[in-house]
């Protein structure tokens, strides 16, 4: 017969104490996961958030640029004599969403739309159909630019996204305490600061959860992860937890008997050994024997714990859905009275625009030329550097200024693009995102006039420092097409 033990003598291998008595918790004076994630992860949060940022100046760049009255003052212009203002404006309106914004369009209203616009532009005569294909055709190719020029940093933030959200899965799965570190930071008011400082990157963490829904919660996931981690390996910070949750419980009457039988089991582990030495965990783990009952209880307890943490965090992250200082456009298209498969009247097409944010007016670059980093400097070797290219022709010179001016007007307008990420600019230093180069072509947009015919065919290359102003070009040089092939499009 065995000696009936009371579990309490033993049980105090399992908890710690400090100087007071008080039980020592796992965590530090400051939050587990601002010490074991955020601030270990600064240096990648702050690029993340870095190109964040670049992509709201992006957007909103593009939509304070000229482009897109540029194509409503010549639709105006072209369907005056044919339309009257509302349908005009309509077509305009829809123009100008189609360039930035997003049209939603109900399932219903797309064949409809396609035959009531191929019915509306066969009422105009043939040069002014032609003339509209070529409008459309120019806002098509800076609708395209656009798009790829976003993608491009898309494709760098994504990058930087999926090496934090790595990082920090790892960080969630290491210990099941962690999501309660990392809840805690979501909701404490003492956060405030540090959630501020990682918006983009909590942000990122939630449309992920979003986008992923479809094909399983990727918290869900990373739940079952931790608790296959904490059931394979005992950890001993983990058990103390569940000795100390048991006692409560009995204490409080929640649990009955089962738990009279577990803690003298833990008793019995914990009671010195000469064999298996060292904490409860090592040697449920050295030796591999984790009786059912208790491996039950304890896999119970992680998980029940888990899965609370995550459920909260998930609500938790849910305020950061939406980033509601992204500029946008948005539209509703509708189809009133139209029949099932037939196209309406000119009267029931109606675009209605919802949450139009406001777009500050366009600002004027300043222009830097090769690599002078002072303005008045650089405007004198801009002018000696025109003046050469020129070879003392005043018409040629003309042309180069008009190209320069119309620049610094708009580099977002008709007419740019933003080269392959190979012909980046990259900076001395490392901290730096590379800058990618962009080509002005003048000759493409509206209200440019050349004095030399051959001036169509010059090219502006340039890109933006933010290092010298949120407003600044670096112009390297303008050159023909020729030459701009050979250097930027070799193989085409």
């Amino acid at each position: 017969m065995f000696k009936r033990h009371s579990h309490k003598a033993e049980i105090h291998a399992l908890r710690r104490y400090n100087a007071n008595g008080e039980t020592v918790s796992a965590s530090t004076t400051r939050n587990g996961f601002v010490n074991g994630f955020l601030y270990p992860s600064r240096p990648l949060l702050e690029t993340f958030a870095s190109l964040d940022a670049e992509i709201k100046r992006e957007r909103l760049s593009w939509m304070q640029s000229g482009a897109a009255a540029e194509f409503a003052d010549r639709y105006r212009s072209l369907l005056a004599p044919y339309t009257g203002f509302r349908e005009r404006e309509e077509m305009i309106k829809s123009q100008q969403l189609i360039l930035y914004g997003e049209v939603r369009r109900p399932a219903t209203t797309d064949k409809a739309l396609e035959v009531y616009n191929q019915k509306t532009i066969l009422q105009f005569p043939r040069d002014v159909r032609d003339e509209l294909n070529a409008i459309a055709d120019l806002a098509a190719e800076h609708s395209e630019n656009y798009e790829n020029a976003m993608e491009y940093i898309f494709k760098q933030r994504d990058e930087i996204a999926g090496k934090a959200i790595n990082s920090w899965t790892k960080f969630m799965t290491a210990d099941y305490k962690n999501p309660k570190e990392f809840l805690a930071f979501l909701i404490g008011e003492e956060y405030v600061a540090d959630r501020e400082t990682a918006k983009p990157f909590l942000t990122a963490l939630e449309r992920l959860r979003r986008k992923n829904g479809e094909h399983g919660d990727f918290l869900r996931n990373l739940k079952t992860q931790l608790l296959g981690n904490e059931t394979a390996v005992v950890k001993e910070a983990t058990l103390q937890e569940f000795v100390k949750f048991l006692e409560i419980n009995k204490r409080d009457a929640n649990i009955s008997k089962p738990a009279d039988g577990i803690l003298e089991m833990l008793a019995l582990i914990a009671f010195p050994a000469t064999d298996i030495p060292g904490e409860v965990s090592r040697k449920i783990t050295t030796s591999g024997i984790f009786p059912v009952e208790l491996k039950a209880a304890y896999s119970r307890f992680v998980e029940q714990q888990i899965t609370s943490s995550f459920d909260r965090i998930k609500n938790a992250l849910a305020v950061y859905a939406e980033d509601t200082h992204m500029p946008s456009f948005s539209a509703d298209l509708k189809t009133n009275g139209a029949k099932r498969g037939r196209a309406p009247s000119q009267l029931n097409v109606v675009f209605t625009t919802e949450n139009v944010v406001s777009v500050p007016i366009k600002p004027e670059f300043a222009i830097f030329f090769s690599n002078s980093s002072d303005l008045t400097e650089s405007e004198q070797k801009l002018s000696r550097y025109l003046k050469k290219l020129a070879r003392n022709d005043s018409r040629k010179l003309q042309d180069f200024n008009t190209i320069v001016a119309t620049l610094r007007a708009d580099p977002y307008g008709t007419g740019v693009k933003k080269l392959e990420a190979n012909y980046a600019v990259h900076f001395n230093d490392p901290a730096r995102m590379p800058a990618p180069r962009w080509r002005y072509r003048a000759d493409k947009r509206e209200g440019v006039h050349f004095l030399d015919e051959e001036s169509n065919r010059l090219r502006a290359v340039y890109y933006f420092d933010r290092s010298l102003g949120p407003h600044v070009i670096v112009l390297e040089a303008i050159m023909t097409h020729d030459e701009f092939d050979i250097k930027y499009m070799p193989g085409k």
